[in-house]
């Protein structure tokens, strides 16, 4: 749990090359979207447009998905749409 999301060390984990990737936790729970959490990361965080790229890009990644369907995800992230 992130006590002050101002202070979060996402920004330094991606200027490190470290694959951080934004995540919802139990929306019955924290009632938090993924939109939610990418809009905190932009706005609170300090992401740039670039930034919140890679964190997408990580994610598919990181997905528990087959090669085509990742490469299907990659696809429309990789975008400029």
């Amino acid at each position: 749990t992130v006590v002050d999301t101002h202070n979060h060390p996402m920004k330094q984990f991606l200027e490190a090359g470290i694959e951080v990737t934004l995540n919802t936790d139990d929306p019955g729970v924290s009632a938090l979207t993924l939109a939610d959490e990418y809009k905190v990361a932009k706005e609170v965080i300090k992401l740039s447009a670039e930034q919140l790229k890679q964190v997408q890009i990580n994610g598919v990644k990181q997905a528990f998905l087959s090669a085509t369907e990742k490469q299907s995800l990659f696809d429309k992230v990789s975008s400029d749409e």
